[in-house]
């Protein structure tokens, strides 16, 4: 991949050029949440229901009657595939669609408490000691980015989940070619980062391993995080923006592989909620990235949590 030079500024032509592609990706996030709802409903398994005898009885494992080429089958679920499917094919697809609809705080904490289960997720894999299948380190890196800001006292459990990835999959990713990004220069550096920050040296070094050097984007951003020069802090966050955008592609050589990542740039909403929580300003920022999610990025914690969310969460951390 071919990294970019950054200049202090944007054109009006360069915001206007990011503003059309960041339009086409949500289009088709979209329509990726609505082919997601509806296969989810046409399939006929009763992933609600039974997420909800997890979450009552522990039930860990389940039965559906299904066609399986052309014949009726017993298929088993095991628990993290059948969560996997309720939060990546339910929660979060149905909590982007309402966000789309009415851009609320409501509602944007109704995603923060969607892409929280995929924290709880990643908690539960930990603990059972296994890795989702399709799952990659900047899956991951975003869980613990997103933790940072919104749910910090998960930190230390998400980290260590990275961490087991990293160690499991080590040969695998020190082979990957350095052409390709792979989120080593940028989200899993920022991740490294914000362990940094929170106190956790031992996690962050772990973490630094397996980064390449960082990209120019990220570190102006974590250069100066908490800068109180306003044209610096946006020349950062258009910067992240940009990488954001260029990024977001169905191949996982890039940083921001799935289509819910993409959509939700937590990367940057999270570094400016921190700023927040220092008590400094985010509402000069301009990138129409950010013009969505920005009324509603400063909030104080602990977020609040529906009560299937602090169910699913009382059980698995129980387990």
């Amino acid at each position: 991949m071919r990294y970019l030079k950054y200049k202090k500024g944007v054109s009006n032509f360069s915001l206007k050029h990011m503003n059309n592609e960041w339009v086409v990706i949500k289009k088709k996030v979209l329509q990726y949440c609505i082919s997601c709802l509806s296969s989810i409903e046409s399939e006929g398994v009763p992933i609600e229901q039974f997420m909800g005898e997890f979450i009552t009885k522990g039930t860990e494992m389940f039965e559906s009657e299904e066609i399986v080429f052309g014949e009726k089958e017993i298929v088993q679920h095991h628990i993290p595939d059948v969560l996997s499917t309720f939060i990546y094919g339910l929660d979060i697809p149905n909590a982007i669609k309402e966000f789309e609809k009415e851009k609320t705080e409501k509602h944007f904490k109704c995603l923060l408490g969607a892409y929280y289960k995929d924290v709880l997720l990643g908690i539960l894999c930990q603990k059972e000691a296994l890795f989702l299948a399709g799952k990659l380190h900047t899956d991951i890196s975003l869980s613990v980015i997103l933790c940072a800001g919104y749910f910090n006292d998960k930190l230390n459990m998400i980290a260590e989940h990275l961490d087991s990835y990293l160690s499991a999959n080590s040969q695998k990713i020190f082979g990957y070619s350095i052409q390709s990004e792979y989120g080593r220069s940028s989200i899993l550096y920022l991740s490294a980062f914000i362990l940094g920050i929170f106190g956790k040296a031992d996690a962050k070094d772990k973490v630094l391993k397996f980064c390449t050097p960082p990209h120019p984007a990220y570190i102006a951003a974590t250069d100066n995080l908490y800068s109180d020069d306003v044209q610096i802090v946006n020349d950062w966050v258009t910067q992240l923006a940009e990488f954001h955008i260029r990024n977001s592609k169905e191949d996982h050589t890039f940083a921001f592989n799935r289509e819910y990542w993409q959509y939700f740039p937590v990367e940057i909403i999270t570094l400016l909620q921190l700023r927040s929580q220092k008590g400094l300003p985010i509402d000069f920022i301009t990138h129409p990235l950010l013009k969505d999610f920005l009324p509603f990025i400063a909030q104080q914690l602990p977020i609040p949590l529906d009560e299937t969310t602090h169910q699913l969460e009382k059980r698995i951390l129980e387990k």
